[in-house]
């Protein structure tokens, strides 16, 4: 029987899961030469000390996958019911053997007067639309490097999961609408879930390090020590019995500072709320019930977001073998294929028979040879000339 172990690797860490055994691994870009060959080293290493049949399950960080969206414009004419559309989620990998593309997901909506549509016959005919396709799929060259030389250690990957999908699981609504906040040293990863499928990914240009460059600033610290002052005494709301509490920090050697913990939780407040004002600015275009923040180790972080933003908040802290193994349950449930068949529209019945009311003879029956009033050659031709202007105006 297969021992399964979870990894989940990130730009500053690895952290990697067994049934009896949890072991996390920080690091910085001045302890590796390659990035791919540190982390596999580091997972053979627990593999090694396991022993035994192992299946390695990764969860890898953006590094390792691409977001793309494609938008049109198009109007809506019976022209636009004649192909097929297929939305698919599936984003669990099985062992990548080629270096064929593996897309994650595929996701096509149409947007009209501010709403979204799965299929283009809910929009109606002549009016103008947008077709959005939005889409994840690997980095082929960096999933290949590190399936390269976890193969070349022995290590048998068993399943490959972008870091943002495997969050989202974590929500208490897997198909609702929900958003991942990822929390990296300099940027933050902003990813929005609408059934189940990322909806909008966007990379925003600040993170950890604005914090503890305030902190920093402010204090007359190292970066050092501030990230160490960060993460031990980093509060949004200071607990009560902490609120004359000073902390005495290194300035340089022997000197010493007193600093109150009470001015660290202001400042972190300050940065904090800068930040999460332009999280928010994206989010709130849509209609996100539940956010997840992954990778902030500021304490209540989330209470602070979610007075805000005014949605259900939660830091993301369940690094359990059980709790990894319930998420992927969720991811491999909820995962589908769908082909949105669009019907061409029901053919007319050939007119056999027409009756000309405006003739002689009360309800005589005209033989379709019989040659069309003026009035109906006129409406024709009206017809005939609109048809004219909406084929030009799609070919637009």
């Amino acid at each position: 029987m297969k021992n399964e172990i979870f990894v989940l690797v990130s730009e500053t860490e690895v952290v990697i899961l067994s049934e009896n055994e949890k072991r996390e691994e920080k690091f910085t870009s001045e302890d590796y030469f390659n990035f791919d060959e540190f982390v596999s080293a580091v997972i053979s290493d627990f593999v090694g000390k396991m022993g035994g049949d192992v299946s390695v399950k990764l969860i890898l960080p953006e590094e390792y996958y691409h977001y793309g969206e494609q938008v049109t414009m198009g109007v809506r004419s019976d022209s636009n019911v004649k192909y097929k559309i297929r939305n698919f989620s599936s984003p669990v990998l099985s062992v990548p053997e080629t270096e064929a593309t593996h897309f994650i997901e595929v996701r096509t909506v149409y947007e009209y007067e501010g709403k979204t549509y799965r299929r283009l016959e809910d929009i109606p005919l002549l009016q103008k639309y947008l077709k959005r396709k939005v889409f994840i799929y690997w980095n082929t060259d960096r999933l290949m490097s590190l399936s390269s030389f976890l193969s070349r250690q022995g290590v048998k990957i068993g399943a490959v999961v972008p870091d943002v999908c495997f969050y989202n699981s974590f929500s208490k609504d897997y198909r609702g609408d929900n958003a991942v906040v990822s929390f990296f040293d300099r940027h933050t990863m902003v990813c929005v879930f609408s059934e189940g499928q990322v909806r909008r990914m966007v990379r925003l240009p600040y993170g950890l390090s604005d914090l503890i460059c305030r902190l920093s600033n402010t204090f007359g610290l190292s970066y050092k020590n501030s990230r160490i002052l960060m993460s031990m005494y980093g509060f949004v709301s200071v607990p009560h019995q902490y609120v004359k509490y000073k902390i005495s920090t290194s300035v340089y050697e022997d000197i010493k500072k007193d600093i109150d913990i009470t001015d660290i939780s202001y400042e972190v407040q300050v940065e904090l709320k800068r930040q999460f004002g332009a999280i928010i600015d994206e989010i709130k275009r849509y209609s996100v019930d539940n956010v997840i923040i992954k990778g902030m180790p500021v304490v209540d972080a989330n209470v602070l977001f979610q007075m805000m933003a005014k949605v259900e908040s939660s830091l993301f802290d369940d690094f359990s073998f059980s709790g990894f193994c319930a998420m992927f349950e969720t991811l491999n449930a909820n995962s589908y294929s769908e082909t949105l068949e669009f019907v061409p529209p029901v053919k007319q019945e050939e007119v056999t028979k027409t009756v000309d009311y405006y003739s002689d003879a009360d309800s005589q029956e005209i033989d379709p040879g019989y040659a069309k009033p003026a009035w109906l050659n006129n409406l024709f031709d009206k017809i005939n000339k609109s048809k004219e202007k909406i084929t030009a105006l799609m070919a637009e």
